[in-house]
């Protein structure tokens, strides 16, 4: 009925055409091709069967204490500890000036599972 047209979008564009070859992408167009650093550090000694995954790809393992990455906005960081058999702590230390999220301080502890970081934003 003619009440639905006022609650639903879809119901407007009814009977509109929809051309479904624009050529339109939902990007970060200022920040497209801009990339941000953020370090992280694992709690006790070096492991390298502990790695970070980006965007579901492994990036790095903890050979050293620390790890550098290189991250865009909108990019996902997991803990991978899945491959070791115990616990391990992983701590944002720093961040690119730009970065809000994640912050410095976050921290994941993993229980042999990846964890979730979290996203890359900006301020």
């Amino acid at each position: 009925p003619a009440f639905r047209r006022f609650i639903s979008y879809s119901d407007r564009l009814e009977g509109e055409a929809y051309d479904a070859n624009t050529d339109t992408e939902t990007t970060f167009k200022d920040k497209q091709g801009s990339h941000y650093f953020l370090e992280l550090k694992i709690t006790g000694e070096p492991n390298p069967l502990v790695s970070v995954m980006v965007n579901n790809r492994e990036r790095a393992a903890f050979t050293s204490e620390r790890v550098l990455l290189e991250v865009s906005p909108g990019d996902i960081i997991e803990i991978a500890g899945e491959k070791y058999d115990g616990n391990a702590t992983v701590t944002v230390v720093s961040v690119h000036e730009q970065l809000k999220y994640p912050p410095v301080g976050a921290a994941v502890t993993t229980f042999s599972t990846n964890e979730l970081l979290g996203w890359v934003a900006l301020k």
